[in-house]
């Protein structure tokens, strides 16, 4: 029997979807996908729907990166991040993230 996927480790442990950002970071880390940019970008669009400063620089930017969903593990992960974020709020340390990557 074959071993399970990286892929298919990370969509069995997030799942239903429920864990804080620190916890999809882990499980994330566990199987070797985690890059910072899977919660900058949803929290970059977060703060643009609430009209933080610099929201207008941040829209301009992700208009010239679009999501082009060939990337599943990208894709599940800025998912899971952004209902984290909706449900937790933004910690400081990602809006610092998604201003650096997004803002400038």
């Amino acid at each position: 029997m074959a071993r399970p996927t990286k892929l298919t480790r990370l969509q069995e442990a997030i799942g239903g979807g429920a864990q804080s950002l620190s916890e999809i970071r882990s499980i994330a880390k566990s199987v070797g996908f985690w890059q910072e940019r899977f919660a900058a970008r949803p929290a970059a669009e977060l703060l643009i729907a609430r009209g933080a400063p610099g929201g207008p620089a941040m829209q301009r930017t992700l208009q010239t990166m679009p999501i082009t969903g060939r990337d599943r593990k990208a894709d599940l992960l800025r998912a899971a991040c952004r209902s984290a974020l909706e449900r937790d709020g933004i910690p400081a340390d990602v809006e610092r993230s998604a201003r650096s990557f997004y803002e400038r």
